[in-house]
């Protein structure tokens, strides 16, 4: 039984359009086109859907397997808008665990003229690899705590850090998706130009759909994941703003303007010069581009959480914001991944 709401959207989130100039248009997200469910009869399995224009698309997930249902036009811009494509978890291959590249990396901004990398690949499914993202590489690469016993001197210090930058659900009688009072991160999605015209083929609600259920993916991993000594687990993510640029930006240098790399590392670094993505706890923009293997680049903590400014919930710097991540949906054929491998 499916019900109004999906739950990983923030009751005020915000989202706009961002022209060439710099211009901001709001943008209404319909959240009535959102549910979430059971199957009935077994609480177990769960569904996230939406409907657009007539065409669902869902995600099931069971104890044991995870289905998709999504429009095949997100993959095939050929394809008829009603027609669907089916697939389970346990069907989807990528040649990531052999190639040479790392699928996802970790920055550490330390100065402006030092950035220093490490490598993350994993052998898990593709599913799981797309979360390791932003969720569970959170605990292998040290985002937060090392361990659960905290070394001497860091308790004030992180305590802070998760305190400035995560937020309490609003207890709602309206909506049984924010009854649970708990702690989460907002997130701030950012879309370049070129997933706006790609697989968005410039329509804002297509875009906004597939980030939804995009970030729910992951939401779904950070409640299962140990954050810490002082998050330690139950935390969850919200959506609490949306940015999709309809064109590039005119300035150069710009992480959206036409010039930029199809790096995903000088984009992450550009994206350190927008001092507004210090509102969120993170900063996370999906492109779409053949720029190589890397499909998701972060800059994270330092693993021995002292000088909490690099990273989720980084603490504001006046120079630069270093609470940023991106991704990319496209691999280095040109081919469109699957919503469950790369995010967005």
């Amino acid at each position: 039984m499916l019900t109004p709401g999906i739950g990983v959207l923030h009751p005020e989130i915000n989202a706009e359009l961002i022209d060439s100039t710099g211009k901001t248009t709001p943008y209404t997200i319909l959240k009535g086109n959102f549910y979430s469910g059971t199957i009935e009869g077994d609480a177990t399995q769960e569904v996230d859907a939406s409907e657009l224009d007539g065409v669902w698309m869902a995600h099931i997930h069971t104890p044991g397997e995870f289905y998709a249902v999504e429009p095949l036009r997100l993959y095939d811009n050929r394809a008829h808008h009603r027609t669907m494509i089916v697939y389970r978890e346990r069907d989807i291959k990528t040649g990531n665990e052999t190639q040479k590249e790392p699928f996802c990396q970790e920055v550490f901004f330390d100065k402006p003229s030092k950035i220093s990398t490490n490598n993350f690949n994993s052998g898990n499914t593709p599913a799981r690899k797309h979360s390791a993202f932003l969720g569970r590489k959170s605990k292998n690469m040290h985002l937060y705590a090392e361990s659960k016993d905290a070394p001497p001197g860091n308790e004030q210090l992180e305590n802070d850090h998760f305190k400035s930058r995560f937020r309490y659900k609003r207890k709602s009688s309206n909506n049984k998706n924010h009854s649970k009072k708990a702690q989460d991160c907002d997130i701030l999605a950012v879309v370049n130009y070129k997933m706006y015209k790609g697989i968005g083929t410039k329509n804002p609600s297509i875009i906004v759909q597939t980030l939804v259920h995009v970030y729910k993916l992951v939401d779904r991993v950070f409640r299962k994941t140990y954050f810490g000594w002082y998050a330690k687990t139950g935390y969850g993510i919200l959506l609490r703003g949306v940015r999709i640029y309809t064109n590039y930006t005119a300035l150069p240098g710009h992480f959206n303007s036409a010039g930029m790399s199809n790096d995903l590392l000088p984009i992450l670094a550009a994206m350190t010069n927008d001092i507004t993505f210090t509102r969120y706890c993170v900063a996370h923009m999906t492109v779409q581009d053949a720029s190589g293997g890397t499909l998701g680049l972060a800059a994270t903590a330092a693993a021995s959480g002292r000088g909490w400014y690099n990273g989720i919930c980084a603490r504001l710097r006046s120079d630069s914001s270093r609470n940023v991540g991106v991704s990319n949906v496209q691999d280095s054929d040109g081919e469109i991944l699957l919503m469950t491998v790369s995010t967005g």
